[in-house]
């Protein structure tokens, strides 16, 4: 895809940044982006389309890749995650506005309605304790009106539908609950359909306003990955791997 030179400057300068954290997070980070650079850059055209005026929150912001992008174009971004001093490097070197908060088991240190957007992107699917109470104190300081947007892996994907199938199951458990060991949270507890999403919303103090199905280039090299792209190509939207929705805090 064709992006816009300052993009591509930006995420240059976040390149170089990466080199500079611990050998295990430089890792990580740099294939965090990889796989996800291509959704920062979708995720930002439905920024653009909603956002009007006012800070904006990010839930779960490690690796701070998007808290970077927002930043350097100058967006009043504010991030909260668990421990922010894993890429401490990168949020003090670029001074980005990063709060400490286990959005899981405490509350959010902002006041009501602080925030006139809020950026829920590539979270739920981790919460592990009670969904319902983070989305709940999400809402709280949402303004109202204000505008929630949540991306997160689709249950009914085609290859994950297709792994099912064939006895893979969906997810593998001991890799996922491990990441609390080697990256300090929680990998994917499990992933939802649409219909599950929006019901968790809709009783949590949101009205859903639209909901966009997402494929991104697929990665794998060589034969599948061709054959992986082409198949995107031809199914239907609801196969594909990712979603989005869009809501607003219901009046």
């Amino acid at each position: 895809m064709d992006v816009d030179p300052r993009y591509e400057e930006i995420f240059s300068g976040l390149e170089e940044d990466i080199r500079l954290l611990t050998p295990k997070f430089s890792e990580y980070s740099r294939g965090y982006l990889i796989n996800h650079k291509e959704r920062y850059l979708n995720d930002l055209n439905f920024i653009e389309k909603h956002y009007e005026k006012g800070p904006i929150l990010e839930v779960g912001g490690h690796p701070f890749h998007f808290t970077y992008f927002l930043n350097k174009l100058s967006y009043d971004i504010v991030s909260v995650d668990i421990d922010p001093t894993r890429a401490e490097v990168i949020v003090d070197k670029n001074g980005l506005n990063v709060v400490r908060c286990d959005i899981e088991t405490e509350p959010l240190p902002f006041d009501d309605g602080t925030f006139q957007m809020v950026l829920f992107n590539e979270i739920f699917e981790h919460l592990r304790i009670n969904p319902i109470a983070t989305l709940e104190e999400v809402n709280r300081v949402i303004s109202p009106g204000g505008i929630m947007m949540l991306t997160t892996p689709n249950l009914y994907a085609l290859h994950t539908v297709v792994n099912y199938l064939i006895g893979r199951g969906i997810r593998k458990p001991y890799n996922q609950f491990n990441s609390l060991r080697t990256l300090g949270h929680m990998g994917h507890v499990r992933e939802y359909s649409v219909k599950e999403i929006k019901v968790f919303l809709e009783n949590t103090g949101y009205e859903v306003l639209y909901v966009k199905y997402r494929a991104y280039k697929y990665r794998i090299k060589g034969i599948w990955g061709k054959i992986a792209n082409l198949a995107y190509i031809f199914m239907p939207p609801c196969l594909y791997p990712y979603f989005i929705i869009i809501s607003k805090k219901r009046a």
